[in-house]
């Protein structure tokens, strides 16, 4: 009887301290039950054991786990919050959607914004580099040439103006042929209108360049440059 014991509760503590993943969660009318089980099944070939008992699997009923309360949902469909705020759209705070911007159509001279100066494309040359003998840019890919369209930049008020047109945050790409072949290149000259930072004096002018990568091979028809902010776009053919 006290080998019987003995393994009675050797099997209880098994039971009791078994966590590991597929242990079901049992209630204490089962876990003694299922504890009695296994003892009778150690038990089982020893022949002064007369004591098992039949074992019915359905007996050992794990405890059901409690499932979520499903949140209310409205009419419309939608679940009822209890934080009350709303989920972000992806639009402005007027209804516009980020990627349908509409940009208003201006000039060039709209464009860059500084008040009493125009700034206006006026030409194109296709050559094979730029600048003098001490400063020269030449096309970076092979195959290339520079497209170098030529601007205007003047200012029409009666007193020195600063231009400064590098803090401008303008993009520019040149269209050839009706097809965009990029953006300009980044130079060092002191006429480049990405880094222009200058005083004018009244009624002056001065030249400003763009300087574009175009492919030998391309027959030029026509030379556009397209120009946008995040509101406002323009857009100027030069010849």
């Amino acid at each position: 009887m006290r080998k019987k014991v003995s393994l009675t509760a050797v099997a209880a503590a098994l039971l009791l301290t078994a966590c590991g993943p597929g242990v079901p969660d049992l209630s204490k009318g089962n876990n003694d039950t299922a504890a009695q089980y296994v003892a009778d099944a150690l038990l089982r070939n020893d022949k002064h054991y007369d004591e098992g008992i039949d074992y019915d699997h359905s007996l050992l009923v794990p405890t059901p786990t409690p499932e979520p309360t499903p949140a209310a949902v409205k009419p419309d469909g939608k679940e009822d919050g209890k934080n009350g705020g709303s989920s972000s759209s992806g639009t402005s705070g007027n209804g516009a959607s980020a990627e349908n911007v509409s940009r208003k159509s201006v000039s060039v001279s709209d464009i860059y914004g500084v008040k009493g100066v125009t700034v206006t494309p006026v030409s194109y040359q296709l050559k094979s580099s730029y600048g003098s003998s001490v400063y020269q840019i030449m096309p970076t890919g092979k195959g290339n040439r520079l497209a170098v369209v030529y601007f205007n930049i003047a200012n029409k008020t009666k007193k020195s103006k600063r231009v400064n047109l590098a803090k401008k945050e303008v993009s520019a790409e040149l269209i050839v042929n009706g097809k965009s072949v990029g953006s300009p290149m980044l130079s060092l000259t002191d006429n480049d209108l990405q880094n222009m930072n200058v005083m004018l004096d009244a009624g002056k002018k001065k030249q400003g360049v763009f300087l574009f990568e175009v492919s030998k091979k391309t027959k030029v028809s026509s030379v556009e440059i397209h120009f946008t902010t995040d509101t406002k776009e323009a857009t100027s053919s030069v010849k």
